[in-house]
């Protein structure tokens, strides 16, 4: 089983005039903001190593399986080195600023394994749990609202014109209710028609959940 370990020393000290600590909890909350981004990137990165390793050994590659797949023709063997790209994304522990390496198939198609292993969809700027949080924040607040809370409680944020785009891209998500099977390792599958378009005539109801939407997007 891979495992990535990464070891800080982190020290943190509190100043204030006349013994007194007003607004400590904002100031710790930066720091907050500041170093579990870092903490995650390096994990991440050490994870991301161990993982190329084992599916790119070198010039035996051919007759190792990898850990991961190509996500156009699903070969398991053959995969080179191609390199790294800049990558950030959005998490519940902040933005990630990640140099992601990258891999090359006998197809031609080039991928990063280490995303499809964080369940992060190709061309996504934003990890599943800050989605779902997202979109369970969605079916109570406004959008506006929304942004601002998550930036508060994750020290990242998307903005309205990303959470309509998630709103919609959710409705008529795979996932819908639970009726496929999510990857191992994905956040729970949440009822997408409470954050459902407004388009079509007349109420509808969710089929497998029999709830009726709780808020139309606007």
């Amino acid at each position: 089983m891979p495992k990535a370990e990464s070891t800080w020393e982190v020290r943190v000290g509190l100043a204030a005039k006349d013994f007194y600590l007003g607004g400590w909890e904002s100031a710790l909350t930066g720091v907050r903001d500041q170093i579990l981004p870092a903490f995650t990137g390096e994990s991440v990165a050490v994870f991301e190593e161990q993982l190329i390793r084992a599916g790119c050994p070198g010039r035996d590659a051919s007759q190792v399986t990898a850990p991961f797949r190509c996500q156009r023709c699903g070969a398991t063997t053959g995969f080179r080195r191609r390199g790294r790209r800049s990558r950030q994304l959005r998490t519940r522990l902040g933005r990630l600023e990640l140099q992601v390496a990258m891999v090359g198939c006998r197809c031609g198609h080039r991928f990063a394994p280490l995303l499809a292993a964080l369940g992060v969809e190709p061309h996504a700027r934003c990890a599943p749990g800050l989605a779902r949080r997202a979109l369970e924040l969605c079916t109570e607040l406004p959008y506006r609202k929304v942004a601002q809370t998550l930036q508060r409680e994750a020290g990242a944020t998307l903005s309205e014109r990303s959470l309509r785009r998630l709103v919609r891209r959710a409705a008529t998500s795979r996932w819908r209710c639970g009726a496929a099977t999510a990857p191992a390792g994905a956040p729970p599958p949440i009822c997408s028609w409470s954050v459902r378009p407004s388009v079509g005539a007349g109420r509808r109801w969710c089929r497998r959940c029999a709830a009726p939407p709780r808020r139309r997007l606007r």
